[in-house]
């Protein structure tokens, strides 16, 4: 009796392994035959230009040197400048032409305006000839931390205004900065 068992088990077993050997030929001949469709193409949603406010850490000590990146987005455009109108409190953060490094997305960046007195930093990158587009650093503006204190670095920016930050489309003249990120830090 226990030979009939395995006998009975090897042939339940080579039955099993013929059936499932038949649904693999049958499903990949199926998927052979019947043609896949096509992927359709990602959407991206381009949006409008960004100027971003980073820093390396969010606290930092009286005396201490706060490097602030300033990075732009084009969203997906093509721009031929960028005009950066920066707002700091002179009495806990200090700064000075000479503390800004500008970047190299422009071909060229016009002379720095810095106002220490009311706290105010303006600059520009323009290009007359490739224009920039896509994500890169402008400009590092490298603070010094006088006094302690939570301060905010903020990008003057109010939409459809051409009297502070703006970014302008290459070919239209067209303001296409839409948002801004402003910075918070603390002087210890």
């Amino acid at each position: 009796p226990i030979s009939d068992i395995s006998t009975w088990l090897i042939l339940v077993f080579v039955i099993l392994s013929i059936v499932i050997l038949v649904e693999i030929i049958f499903a990949v001949r199926s998927l052979r035959q019947t043609p896949l469709p096509p992927v359709p193409p990602k959407i991206v949603a381009l949006r409008g230009g960004t100027i971003s406010l980073l820093s390396d850490k969010k606290v930092y000590q009286v005396g201490e040197v706060l490097p602030v990146h300033v990075q732009i987005s084009t969203g997906g455009k093509k721009t031929d400048g960028t005009d950066l109108l920066l707002k700091f409190d002179p009495k806990i953060l200090e700064a000075s032409a000479a503390s800004i490094v500008r970047g190299d997305l422009y071909t060229d960046y016009p002379p720095v305006a810095v106002n220490s007195k009311t706290g105010t930093i303006g600059f520009s990158g323009i290009s007359s000839t490739t224009g920039f587009s896509g994500t890169g650093l402008f400009a590092t503006i490298n603070f010094k931390a006088k006094l302690r204190g939570s301060t905010a670095l903020i990008v003057d920016f109010k939409p459809g205004l051409t009297t502070d930050s703006n970014m302008v489309e290459n070919g239209t003249s067209k303001d296409i900065l839409e948002q801004v990120v402003n910075l918070n830090l603390d002087i210890q």
